[in-house]
């Protein structure tokens, strides 16, 4: 679908220099400039006018979008996923490629597993000049507790990654070497698959697998990534469900050897390791995705501006770089079709959540 907008280079175009002189402005983010020349300002109140003189407020409507400084929403700390994401994977590209004619800036709204985050962008006029980035948390956050906002209170610009969640074994292990001779022999052999807590991505994962394979597999929770490792190179479990940041320097050792992931697709980054319906009658699709939403209200010629946005970014030198040395799997969906990926994911962790008596399902 067509902007019914110009364009960002027809924008540029047509506003010549003064467009520039926004973008020169760039450089120095929101006064508080870093290596990647984002601000890093946590907070941003309607009505404060920015250091290019434009107005926090009800956004311009017609022809003028965007009319301000566009935030970009991290719902991590400084340094966290979430955080790199937007500063390194869409900003710098953005900066790089001059992708918009306004300023642009990341701010990190921390708390709640993503809650403080999407009550910030909910809280802001829905204009189109606030993006959040989310992950798989817009999902697990409302299941695990009742927080009176969902997904659906967001309209979906672009799926950009995914994570795999990974089953991993040790690379010692001599009782199997493959995910077909692991599963052989926890049909006929108890097992023990090590997640991080319960009602996660890899407990979810871990749950699913066992619940609609014909493997005998207990799952064990661990507090930490960490733990589930040590445990795993202690021989305490037999296997371990979790991501690559947490044992790609065991895999580089040979300590550790993937077997599955749960992407539900090939994976670049892995193109030797199986998905799930490649080695069982089954699909399950687990997975840290990567991707930005908006006020549910935006208006919809603002929406598919974004979309075209963040195609654009995807597109670009530096976002792959971003995932190349994030562990990121690019991966996109634009707009209704991420819509559709989140709901899976919710259908997915839902069951999961009701299956085991957790979050807004438990009966405490």
């Amino acid at each position: 679908m067509k902007d019914k907008l110009p364009t960002r280079r027809e924008y540029l175009r047509l506003t010549g220099a003064a467009g520039l002189a926004g973008l020169a402005g760039c450089a120095g983010g929101d006064g508080g400039g870093d290596g990647d020349g984002s601000g890093d300002g946590n907070t941003d109140s309607n009505g404060n006018t920015d250091s290019n003189g434009n107005t926090d407020s009800n956004g311009g409507g017609g022809d003028d979008y965007p009319s301000q400084r566009m935030t970009f929403v991290a719902w991590a700390s400084r340094g966290g996923g979430s955080d790199t994401i937007v500063r390194q994977g869409y900003l710098r590209p953005i900066r790089q490629n001059d992708l918009l004619p306004v300023d642009a800036r990341a701010i990190n709204q921390t708390g709640g597993g993503g809650e403080a985050g999407m009550r910030y962008t909910l809280d802001q006029d829905p204009d189109g000049h606030t993006v959040l980035n989310v992950t798989t948390n817009l999902v697990v956050t409302p299941l695990s507790r009742d927080i009176g906002i969902t997904y659906e209170d967001f309209t979906p610009i672009a799926r950009m990654g995914v994570e795999p969640i990974l089953l991993v074994i040790r690379g010692d292990d001599d009782r199997f070497n493959s995910i077909q001779e692991f599963r052989d022999y926890a049909a006929e052999n108890r097992v023990s698959i090590a997640s991080f807590d319960v009602g996660t991505q890899d407990h979810t994962a871990a749950f699913l697998l066992s619940r609609r394979t014909d493997m005998n597999a207990e799952i064990v929770p661990f507090s930490g990534g960490g733990e589930q490792v040590s445990a795993l190179l202690a021989g305490d479990v037999d296997a371990a469900v979790t991501a690559p940041s947490e044992v790609s320097d065991q895999r580089e050792s040979g300590e550790v050897q993937y077997l599955l992931h749960f992407s539900g697709q090939e994976l670049e980054l892995y193109p030797d390791v199986p998905y799930v319906n490649q080695a069982f009658d089954t699909e399950i699709v687990v997975e840290q995705f990567r991707g930005t939403v908006v006020h549910g209200d935006t208006p919809q010629s603002r929406v598919e501006y974004l979309r075209d946005l963040y195609e654009e970014i995807y597109n670009t030198d530096e976002f792959e770089e971003y995932a190349s040395n994030n562990n990121v799997n690019p991966a996109f969906l634009r707009g209704e079709e991420f819509y559709n990926y989140v709901e899976g994911v919710n259908e997915r962790f839902t069951e999961v959540f009701k299956e085991n008596n957790l979050g807004i399902y438990s009966d405490n």
